[in-house]
Protein backbone atom coordinates (compact mmCIF):
# COMPACT_ATOMS: atom_id res chain seq x y z
CA UNK A 1 0.00 0.00 0.00
CA UNK A 2 2.81 2.39 0.97
CA UNK A 3 4.63 1.59 -2.28
CA UNK A 4 1.52 2.46 -4.29
CA UNK A 5 1.15 5.76 -2.44
CA UNK A 6 4.81 6.64 -3.02
CA UNK A 7 4.58 5.66 -6.69
CA UNK A 8 1.44 7.73 -7.07
CA UNK A 9 3.13 10.74 -5.45
CA UNK A 10 6.18 10.29 -7.67
CA UNK A 11 4.10 10.12 -10.83
CA UNK A 12 2.03 13.11 -9.75
CA UNK A 13 5.21 15.09 -9.13
CA UNK A 14 6.63 14.01 -12.46
CA UNK A 15 3.50 15.08 -14.31
CA UNK A 16 3.49 18.42 -12.47
CA UNK A 17 7.16 18.99 -13.30
CA UNK A 18 6.58 18.14 -16.95
CA UNK A 19 3.64 20.55 -16.98
CA UNK A 20 5.73 23.39 -15.50
CA UNK A 21 8.57 22.80 -17.98
CA UNK A 22 6.09 22.59 -20.85
CA UNK A 23 4.43 25.87 -19.89
CA UNK A 24 7.83 27.57 -19.63
CA UNK A 25 8.83 26.21 -23.04
CA UNK A 26 5.65 27.48 -24.68
CA UNK A 27 5.73 30.90 -23.00
CA UNK A 28 9.50 31.44 -22.82
CA UNK A 29 9.34 34.43 -25.18
CA UNK A 30 7.06 36.19 -22.69
CA UNK A 31 9.48 35.39 -19.86
CA UNK A 32 12.59 36.58 -21.70
CA UNK A 33 11.31 39.65 -23.57
CA UNK A 34 9.31 42.59 -22.19
CA UNK A 35 8.31 44.95 -25.02
CA UNK A 36 7.24 48.38 -23.83
CA UNK A 37 3.83 49.83 -24.61
CA UNK A 38 4.18 52.32 -27.51
CA UNK A 39 2.06 54.74 -25.50
CA UNK A 40 5.09 55.19 -23.24
CA UNK A 41 7.84 54.83 -25.85
CA UNK A 42 7.17 56.98 -28.90
CA UNK A 43 10.54 57.29 -30.64
CA UNK A 44 9.67 60.38 -32.68
CA UNK A 45 8.36 62.37 -29.71
CA UNK A 46 11.22 61.39 -27.42
CA UNK A 47 13.86 62.06 -30.09
CA UNK A 48 12.55 65.60 -30.52
CA UNK A 49 12.54 66.15 -26.76
CA UNK A 50 16.22 65.21 -26.36
CA UNK A 51 17.62 66.64 -29.61
CA UNK A 52 18.10 63.31 -31.41
CA UNK A 53 17.09 62.29 -34.91
CA UNK A 54 14.97 59.25 -35.70
CA UNK A 55 17.01 56.64 -37.56
CA UNK A 56 14.83 54.40 -39.71
CA UNK A 57 16.24 51.32 -41.39
CA UNK A 58 15.04 48.18 -43.15
CA UNK A 59 15.71 44.77 -41.63
CA UNK A 60 16.69 41.63 -43.50
CA UNK A 61 13.12 40.37 -43.26
CA UNK A 62 11.57 43.56 -44.59
CA UNK A 63 10.56 45.42 -41.43
CA UNK A 64 11.00 49.14 -40.99
CA UNK A 65 12.48 49.87 -37.55
CA UNK A 66 13.06 53.16 -35.78
CA UNK A 67 15.84 53.95 -33.34
CA UNK A 68 17.39 57.21 -32.16
CA UNK A 69 20.68 58.78 -33.19
CA UNK A 70 22.71 61.90 -32.50
CA UNK A 71 25.71 62.83 -34.64
CA UNK A 72 29.14 63.14 -32.99
CA UNK A 73 30.77 66.52 -32.67
CA UNK A 74 33.53 66.12 -35.24
CA UNK A 75 35.19 63.23 -37.06
CA UNK A 76 37.48 62.46 -34.12
CA UNK A 77 34.66 61.53 -31.74
CA UNK A 78 33.27 57.99 -31.64
CA UNK A 79 29.61 57.02 -31.84
CA UNK A 80 28.29 54.95 -28.94
CA UNK A 81 25.85 52.24 -29.99
CA UNK A 82 23.68 51.55 -26.94
CA UNK A 83 21.62 48.36 -26.65
CA UNK A 84 19.06 48.78 -23.91
CA UNK A 85 17.75 46.51 -21.20
CA UNK A 86 14.66 44.36 -21.54
CA UNK A 87 11.99 46.52 -19.96
CA UNK A 88 14.03 49.72 -20.11
CA UNK A 89 12.66 52.78 -21.87
CA UNK A 90 14.85 54.97 -24.12
CA UNK A 91 15.02 57.60 -21.38
CA UNK A 92 17.20 55.22 -19.35
CA UNK A 93 19.63 54.95 -22.24
CA UNK A 94 19.68 58.71 -22.67
CA UNK A 95 20.40 59.26 -18.97
CA UNK A 96 23.41 56.95 -19.26
CA UNK A 97 24.67 58.54 -22.47
CA UNK A 98 24.11 62.23 -21.75
CA UNK A 99 27.44 62.80 -19.93
CA UNK A 100 29.20 61.28 -22.93
CA UNK A 101 27.12 63.28 -25.41
CA UNK A 102 28.11 66.42 -23.50
CA UNK A 103 31.74 65.44 -24.21
CA UNK A 104 31.03 65.33 -27.93
CA UNK A 105 30.40 61.63 -28.46
CA UNK A 106 27.73 60.60 -30.92
CA UNK A 107 25.03 58.26 -29.66
CA UNK A 108 22.71 55.62 -31.04
CA UNK A 109 19.87 54.35 -28.85
CA UNK A 110 18.58 51.04 -30.15
CA UNK A 111 14.86 50.28 -29.96
CA UNK A 112 14.30 46.57 -30.55
CA UNK A 113 11.71 45.14 -32.92
CA UNK A 114 8.32 44.87 -31.14
CA UNK A 115 9.45 47.52 -28.63
CA UNK A 116 8.00 51.01 -28.69
CA UNK A 117 6.24 51.58 -32.00
CA UNK A 118 8.43 49.07 -33.87
CA UNK A 119 6.77 46.07 -35.54
CA UNK A 120 7.94 42.47 -35.45
CA UNK A 121 8.51 39.66 -32.99
CA UNK A 122 11.52 39.66 -30.64
CA UNK A 123 14.10 36.89 -30.74
CA UNK A 124 17.81 36.39 -30.23
CA UNK A 125 18.34 35.85 -33.95
CA UNK A 126 16.37 38.99 -34.83
CA UNK A 127 18.16 41.13 -32.21
CA UNK A 128 21.55 40.09 -33.60
CA UNK A 129 20.54 40.61 -37.24
CA UNK A 130 18.89 43.98 -36.56
CA UNK A 131 21.92 45.10 -34.55
CA UNK A 132 24.18 44.23 -37.47
CA UNK A 133 21.96 46.14 -39.89
CA UNK A 134 22.05 49.18 -37.61
CA UNK A 135 25.85 48.89 -37.30
CA UNK A 136 26.25 48.75 -41.08
CA UNK A 137 23.97 51.77 -41.50
CA UNK A 138 25.94 53.84 -38.99
CA UNK A 139 29.31 52.86 -40.50
CA UNK A 140 28.08 53.89 -43.95
CA UNK A 141 26.80 57.23 -42.66
CA UNK A 142 29.81 58.01 -40.43
CA UNK A 143 32.72 56.12 -42.05
CA UNK A 144 35.41 58.17 -40.30
CA UNK A 145 34.07 57.82 -36.75
CA UNK A 146 35.00 54.95 -34.46
CA UNK A 147 32.25 52.96 -32.78
CA UNK A 148 31.93 52.10 -29.10
CA UNK A 149 29.46 49.32 -28.38
CA UNK A 150 27.59 49.53 -25.07
CA UNK A 151 25.11 46.96 -23.76
CA UNK A 152 22.95 46.97 -20.67
CA UNK A 153 21.29 43.83 -19.23
CA UNK A 154 19.84 41.77 -22.10
CA UNK A 155 21.44 44.31 -24.43
CA UNK A 156 24.85 42.96 -23.43
CA UNK A 157 24.02 39.85 -25.46
CA UNK A 158 23.61 41.78 -28.71
CA UNK A 159 26.48 44.10 -27.85
CA UNK A 160 28.91 41.23 -27.24
CA UNK A 161 27.82 39.46 -30.41
CA UNK A 162 28.31 42.59 -32.54
CA UNK A 163 31.66 43.30 -30.91
CA UNK A 164 32.85 39.79 -31.81
CA UNK A 165 31.93 40.27 -35.47
CA UNK A 166 32.73 43.91 -36.25
CA UNK A 167 35.43 46.54 -36.06
CA UNK A 168 34.96 48.81 -33.04
CA UNK A 169 37.00 50.80 -30.57
CA UNK A 170 35.71 49.55 -27.20
CA UNK A 171 32.99 47.45 -25.57
CA UNK A 172 31.11 48.38 -22.39
CA UNK A 173 28.95 45.80 -20.61
CA UNK A 174 26.67 46.76 -17.74
CA UNK A 175 24.70 44.14 -15.83
CA UNK A 176 25.95 41.36 -18.12
CA UNK A 177 25.59 37.58 -17.93
CA UNK A 178 27.47 34.61 -19.37
CA UNK A 179 24.47 33.21 -21.27
CA UNK A 180 20.69 33.17 -21.15
CA UNK A 181 20.96 29.49 -20.28
CA UNK A 182 22.92 30.37 -17.14
CA UNK A 183 20.60 33.23 -16.25
CA UNK A 184 17.44 31.13 -16.52
CA UNK A 185 19.10 28.33 -14.55
CA UNK A 186 19.94 30.83 -11.81
CA UNK A 187 16.46 32.38 -11.67
CA UNK A 188 14.47 29.18 -12.29
CA UNK A 189 16.60 26.27 -11.05
CA UNK A 190 14.03 23.59 -11.91
CA UNK A 191 13.96 24.55 -15.60
CA UNK A 192 16.35 22.53 -17.84
CA UNK A 193 17.42 25.68 -19.65
CA UNK A 194 20.11 24.06 -21.82
CA UNK A 195 17.51 21.71 -23.27
CA UNK A 196 14.53 23.96 -23.96
CA UNK A 197 15.65 27.55 -24.54
CA UNK A 198 15.21 29.00 -28.03
CA UNK A 199 17.20 32.16 -27.19
CA UNK A 200 20.63 31.41 -25.73
CA UNK A 201 22.63 34.66 -25.90
CA UNK A 202 25.98 32.83 -25.54
CA UNK A 203 27.99 35.89 -24.54
CA UNK A 204 30.87 33.85 -23.06
CA UNK A 205 31.44 32.33 -26.48
CA UNK A 206 31.36 35.68 -28.28
CA UNK A 207 33.47 37.59 -25.77
CA UNK A 208 36.42 35.28 -26.49
CA UNK A 209 36.54 36.76 -29.99
CA UNK A 210 36.39 40.43 -28.93
CA UNK A 211 39.73 42.12 -29.66
CA UNK A 212 38.99 45.59 -28.31
CA UNK A 213 39.29 47.00 -24.81
CA UNK A 214 36.39 45.83 -22.63
CA UNK A 215 34.86 47.41 -19.52
CA UNK A 216 32.44 45.40 -17.37
CA UNK A 217 30.27 47.03 -14.68
CA UNK A 218 28.19 45.10 -12.16
CA UNK A 219 26.51 45.51 -8.80
CA UNK A 220 27.34 43.06 -6.04
CA UNK A 221 23.72 43.30 -4.84
CA UNK A 222 22.18 42.64 -8.24
CA UNK A 223 19.26 40.27 -7.55
CA UNK A 224 18.11 40.08 -11.17
CA UNK A 225 21.42 39.20 -12.82
CA UNK A 226 23.73 37.68 -10.26
CA UNK A 227 27.25 39.09 -10.24
CA UNK A 228 28.48 35.50 -10.40
CA UNK A 229 27.21 35.33 -14.00
CA UNK A 230 29.14 38.49 -14.93
CA UNK A 231 32.26 37.01 -13.32
CA UNK A 232 31.72 33.82 -15.31
CA UNK A 233 31.53 35.96 -18.46
CA UNK A 234 34.72 37.74 -17.41
CA UNK A 235 36.55 34.40 -17.51
CA UNK A 236 36.07 34.45 -21.30
CA UNK A 237 38.21 37.61 -21.50
CA UNK A 238 40.32 38.06 -18.40
CA UNK A 239 41.91 41.20 -19.87
CA UNK A 240 38.58 43.02 -19.54
CA UNK A 241 38.43 45.62 -16.77
CA UNK A 242 35.82 44.52 -14.21
CA UNK A 243 34.38 47.04 -11.74
CA UNK A 244 32.10 45.79 -8.96
CA UNK A 245 29.93 48.22 -7.00
CA UNK A 246 29.47 47.23 -3.37
CA UNK A 247 26.04 48.84 -3.06
CA UNK A 248 25.09 48.40 -6.68
CA UNK A 249 22.04 46.55 -7.94
CA UNK A 250 20.74 46.03 -11.48
CA UNK A 251 19.46 49.59 -11.83
CA UNK A 252 21.55 52.03 -9.79
CA UNK A 253 25.17 51.71 -10.95
CA UNK A 254 25.29 55.26 -12.30
CA UNK A 255 24.34 56.65 -8.91
CA UNK A 256 27.24 54.56 -7.56
CA UNK A 257 29.84 56.20 -9.81
CA UNK A 258 29.62 54.16 -13.04
CA UNK A 259 29.36 57.28 -15.23
CA UNK A 260 32.60 58.69 -13.86
CA UNK A 261 34.30 55.30 -14.20
CA UNK A 262 33.28 55.05 -17.87
CA UNK A 263 34.51 58.58 -18.62
CA UNK A 264 37.85 57.95 -16.87
CA UNK A 265 38.29 54.61 -18.64
CA UNK A 266 37.69 56.16 -22.05
CA UNK A 267 39.98 59.07 -21.17
CA UNK A 268 42.76 56.68 -20.11
CA UNK A 269 42.36 54.85 -23.41
CA UNK A 270 42.40 58.20 -25.26
CA UNK A 271 39.14 57.32 -27.01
Amino acid sequence: MLKKIMLSMFLTGLVLYAFIVGVFYIYQDHVIFYPQNPKYVDESVFAKDIGFDVMEYKTNDGLSLKSLIKAPQGSNKPIIMFFNGNAAKPVLAYDRLKPLIDKGYGAYINVYRSYGTNPGKPSEKAFFADGQTAYDYIKSKYPNNDIIIYGYSIGTGTATYLASKNEHKALILEGSFSSMEDLVAKLYPIIPSKLILNHRFLSSTYLKDVKSEVLMLHGSKDLLVSESLAKKLHLANSDAKFISYKNGNHFNLHSQGATQDILKWLEDLKI
